[in-house]
């Protein structure tokens, strides 16, 4: 039984940590395009900038900034070529930053800090307002209790271009009140809960879609509304709350401005638009905005289902779950990203650190769980390691065998590579400092990627670099520009070539994959060992991993522990080890 005074304590706790700006979300901005000095302002121009900081763009007038170490105010816009940031002088100057300073770490690239305590505060006053109400579905989320009593709705149900587990998924979820869709990646997690979605729809129950991103949203939106179609037949009516400068193209035509555009044939449910939402069969609502006043509130549902959980506070899917009258289905995979947090941040407490499958004891085979058991995104070798290593052997592969040809003998290959770990601004490296970089693993990746689209091997869109540091990222960039002006090569044709840190690619896939494990003789970070973040780098490959790092220094038990240094150790048995110096 989930004790909601503990629940809402643990939100008010979360505010007060998140009046220190060091334990905000962070979105790096790099990629110096142009810069301008004047007597009282100092502007600088970002080419690359996250989604949240363009979002942020429209509503934030006072936005904050990590520049170097320290936090300061400053204004920013969008611009043809990137992104604006202006910082007055004087704010500068009492924050003790003077121009030569300003101009180096601007080189390498500052922190966005977007502040959540106005949606976390929200969170809390929902929470507050529905702790009185009764819901079954909330008492039992972390309990191994299961209310059957759907069966009528199963009966209905046909399989429609499913394999048998995610057949299994759709039904358990037909059947019970809590339902978790364990889906590793490659399984088409989206396209069961879509179906799940899609079946319910149509059989006249009202849906409420939420996912953390406004990307995956959309994915489940579109998957619900392919497997439906046509809506009229079945008298369907869709809302996605948001913003429609969020959403993808084929779904803003259920968003509130095409609402509100009478010029648009549409089915509207009553005049206004939050009462259209509180009727719509099916409504879309980012996860963040589920507990806002300011999003049209969807009122009673008859399912809640949900994608990207592992990643959610446990305070905000209880919150999701009050809306379910019937049942709520949870996606995600607990060996994936869990929730996010800067490593040099005080530790969010347990109902924010935490992922949902963990903090309810989710294993693979209990009766709550629908576990995905085929993968349809990598070739064989690289779903075997990803399998064996995170899934203890149960994942199995359903894509068609498909044979390497050119510079690479094996789906995976490991480049052993000696390098040097150094710090973006020559500060000594320890356990959390992440601000650091390996030039000569730069060069070994630059190096690979241009062989691989020079041979026509792979086109530059296909191919994705990950890191696990932003100022390797930065690096790795400024040499794969270097090296194609040394060999008379258009940089821009390389500029499709993304290069990422882990978290940014959760939910990507590329048909070359290159991972970086560039910390060397030093002691490494979180971001480096945890199996979690190994497994999104790993399982983003569908044709080619190639893993770049020192084979000695990832099996010195020195520097990592005994699990740690078996995970390096299978990767390398499986890979075709080739020393850099060969390349």
């Amino acid at each position: 039984m989930i004790d909601l005074n503990e629940i809402q304590e643990s939100v008010k706790s979360e505010i007060t940590r998140l009046d220190e700006p060091r334990n905000r979300a962070r979105y790096f901005m790099y990629g110096k395009a142009g810069e301008s000095d004047s007597d009282g302002s100092y502007s600088v121009v970002f080419r690359n900038a996250p989604e949240r900081v363009l979002r942020d763009i429209k509503y934030v007038y006072e936005p904050l900034f990590r520049v170097g170490d320290l936090f300061v105010n400053g204004k920013f816009e969008k611009v043809s070529n990137g992104v604006k940031v202006t910082f007055e002088k004087a704010v500068l100057r009492s924050s003790g930053i003077d121009n030569f300073n300003l101009r180096q770490i601007t080189d390498f690239g500052i922190d966005y800090i977007m502040d959540g305590r106005r949606l976390t505060a929200d969170l809390l006053n929902f929470l507050t307002i529905n702790s009185t109400n009764p819901n079954e579905i909330v008492s039992s989320l972390l309990d191994k209790s299961v209310l059957s009593d759907h069966k009528e709705v199963v009966a209905a149900f046909a399989a429609d271009k499913l394999n048998e587990s995610q057949i299994k998924a759709v039904k358990k979820a037909l059947s019970q009140n809590i339902t978790f869709v364990w889906g590793p990646p490659g399984t088409g997690k989206t396209k069961t809960m879509g179906a799940l979605a899609s079946h319910l729809i149509k059989n006249g129950k009202r849906v409420l879609l939420t996912a953390l991103s406004n990307k995956a949203l959309d994915q489940l939106l579109i998957s619900t509304l392919e497997s439906a179609s046509p809506l009229n037949k079945f008298n369907i009516t869709v809302a996605r709350t948001g913003s429609v400068d969020n959403m993808h193209d084929s779904v803003k035509i259920f968003s509130r401005d095409i609402y509100q555009n009478r010029q648009y044939r549409i089915k509207r449910n009553a005049f206004t638009w939050n009462e259209h939402v509180s009727l719509c069969t099916c409504v879309a609502t980012n996860f963040a905005s589920l507990a806002s006043p300011k999003t049209a509130d969807p009122g009673p549902v008859d399912f809640v289902i949900a994608d990207e959980m592992s990643m959610a506070s446990i305070p905000a899917i209880i919150a999701a779950c009050y809306y379910a009258k019937k049942g709520v289905v949870l996606g995600g995979d607990p060996m994936q990203l869990p929730p996010i947090f800067p490593d040099d941040a005080d530790k969010p407490n347990a109902w924010f650190s935490r992922n949902i499958f963990d903090m309810a004891k989710v294993e693979r085979h209990d009766e709550r769980t629908a576990f995905l058991d085929t993968q349809y995104r990598m070739q064989e070798p690289i779903g075997n390691l990803v399998s064996d290593l995170f899934y203890e052997g149960e994942l199995k592969t359903g894509t068609a065998k498909k044979d390497i040809k050119g510079t690479f003998k094996s789906n995976i290959v490991f480049i052993n590579c000696k390098g040097k770990i150094e710090n973006i601004n020559g500060a000594v490296i320890n356990g959390t400092e992440e601000r650091r970089f390996n030039e000569k693993h730069a060069e070994a990746i630059a190096g690979i990627t241009i062989k691989l689209v020079n041979n026509k091997e792979f086109k530059s869109e296909e191919i994705g670099i990950i890191a696990p540091y932003n100022a390797q990222i930065v690096k790795i960039k400024e040499v794969l520009a270097k090296s194609t002006e040394l060999i008379k090569i258009n940089p821009e044709y390389f500029e499709q070539v993304q290069v990422s840190t882990i978290h940014s690619f959760q939910g990507q896939e590329k048909s070359v994959i290159i991972m970086n494990i560039c910390d060397d003789e030093v002691k490494p970070t979180r971001l480096t060992a945890r199996k979690e973040l190994i497994n999104v780098a790993l399982s983003r490959a569908k044709e080619l991993l190639i893993i770049v790092g020192n084979r000695d220094y990832l099996l010195n038990q020195n520097y990592f522990s005994k699990d740690e240094t078996e995970i390096f150790k299978k990767i390398i048995e499986s890979s075709e080890v080739i020393n850099s110096e060969k390349l």
